[in-house]
């Protein structure tokens, strides 16, 4: 049983708004410092006046069932960092930015993902894909913020109850045992350069 600390980032300001996304770590000591400095360089081209704030605050659960056991709070402001693209935007449309670890847990490795959504017109290339004037600096901030917290960014493996089959030959769905939850520490992070759909802000 581990304690990790949960923060969250809070997008705002632009059609389909509110819009959260969530980390895990093991140690917040230097946590909020490197979370704004991500911020400051993934959100550089949201929609202009689209605002993502870096919470210096959060909860602490047990990874293995979920459980609330405390909070934590760095005593400092909040990071509101505000998207300066231009152009006309798609609400559910962005960039995507994948977390990697080396952990496999109940059969399958431990991923994670961050939308990055959305993201100005002025973002994406003739083909449609990121454009790497964005996708580069977004690749390094990624890079620069696993290898800060790499005894500390993990990814949380949600625990699961457990299901029993359901009617019909074959049954549907299928049986499925009940795991614990683990978390696995961060080793690398990818930006693909294909655009990602949040399929939630679509109509």
């Amino acid at each position: 049983m581990t304690s990790l600390f949960r923060s969250r980032v809070i997008f705002n300001i632009f059609e389909g708004a509110p819009g959260v996304a969530t980390f895990y770590s093991l140690d917040v000591s230097t946590w909020s410092t490197n979370m704004d400095a991500l911020w400051d360089a993934i959100w550089a081209n949201a929609p202009g006046g689209a605002t993502a704030t870096v919470e210096h605050f959060g909860d602490e659960i047990e990874d293995t069932t979920g459980a609330l056991v405390g909070a934590w709070d760095d005593h400092t402001s909040d990071h509101v960092v505000t998207g300066g693209g231009i152009g006309p935007y798609a609400p559910p449309v962005g960039a995507l930015v994948q977390w990697r670890t080396g952990v496999i847990l109940d059969g399958s490795r431990v991923q994670g993902h961050t939308f990055v959504v959305p993201m100005s017109g002025n973002s994406y290339d003739a083909s449609g894909f990121i454009a790497s004037t964005f996708r580069t600096p977004m690749q390094s901030a990624a890079d620069a913020f696993v290898a800060a917290e790499s005894s500390s960014f993990v990814i949380w493996h949600r625990p699961f109850p457990g299901r029993a089959a359901g009617p019909g030959t074959p049954p549907k769905p299928t049986a499925k045992a009940a795991h614990d939850g683990g978390h696995a520490l961060v080793t690398s992070a990818v930006v693909p350069g294909k655009t990602a759909v949040l399929r939630s802000r679509r109509d």
